[in-house]
């Protein structure tokens, strides 16, 4: 009875020793088992907001389906919460993946970024180095009223930004531009739509922008 049972378990390691480089009749890998690693980071100081590339390459296989992912850590360089930033999919072995800071992101000079597969879920190594995240102002503006009649128009633009701010920069839609103005009072010459730009750069050099339509 114990002999038979001795040979039950190690038929049994043998036969998930051989599914794990098991082939099918193609010679293809029935089973991926990839290691990802995730490349650099470049710049290493990036505004909230900002769209990066984020290269990754893998060893081994991944299955048909996979997605990979882009996470981004906590401000400390910790994944115990990792927000996402981006993904892909496919099965390639290397590529750059396109994600997005979140405008939201607060300052920090410790947050790391890494790539993630679903099939098989694996986990990569991160991009290796501090990368410094600077939060970027809020750009909003208002308008008296963006519908008016063209006989008597008069538009009132009010700056209302948000965050350590240094400079603004207005586009009013017809080739008139203003710079570091809080409030615009402006008639159009002309009947027409027109989109209304303001740009806010912040202490830190990052932007932001909003336009609407009058």
């Amino acid at each position: 009875m114990k002999k038979h049972l001795l040979l039950a378990v190690v038929f049994t390691i043998h036969l998930l020793q051989f599914n794990a480089f098991a082939k099918n009749f193609n010679n293809e890998r029935l089973l991926c088992t990839p290691t990802i690693t995730t490349g650099t980071i470049t710049p290493n100081t990036i505004c909230a907001g900002t769209i990066i590339s984020v290269p990754y390459s893998l060893t081994d296989c991944v299955d048909p389906g996979n997605v990979f992912t882009v996470e981004l850590s906590n401000a400390l360089g910790s994944f115990a919460a990792p927000t996402i930033i981006g993904s892909i999919t496919g099965t390639a072995t290397s590529g750059v993946i396109q994600a997005i800071i979140p405008p939201a992101t607060t300052f920090g000079a410790g947050y790391r970024i890494r790539v993630v597969s679903s099939s098989p879920f694996t986990i990569g190594t991160d991009n290796g180095t501090d990368i410094v995240l600077l939060p970027k102002p809020n750009a909003t503006y208002t308008i008296n009223n963006n519908s008016q009649c063209f006989n008597g128009n008069s538009f009132n633009f009010t700056n209302t930004s948000t965050g350590s701010i240094t400079g603004y920069s207005w586009n009013l839609g017809d080739g008139i531009s203003t710079v570091n103005t809080s409030i615009i009072n402006y008639s159009y010459a002309a009947q027409g739509v027109y989109n209304v730009k303001l740009i806010a750069t912040g202490t830190n050099g990052c932007k932001d922008s909003i336009t609407q339509t009058v």
